[in-house]
């Protein structure tokens, strides 16, 4: 899911070209996406897993 917002960063920071005002938030909106959906599945993983019984 991160490839388009790295692929911009690698552009802007090896060849030194300028990101403008909309390419900014389009990254920060990417970044800001990718993490709620990761946080969502990680919930839904630890919600699905159940406490098992350990015999000692």
């Amino acid at each position: 899911m991160a490839e388009p917002m790295l692929g911009a960063i690698f552009a802007w920071a090896l060849p030194a070209q300028s990101l403008t005002a909309v390419q900014s938030i389009g990254i920060a909106t990417t970044a800001g996406g990718i993490i709620v959906v990761e946080h969502a599945r990680v919930r839904s993983l630890r919600d699905t897993v159940t406490d098992v019984p350990v015999d000692l």
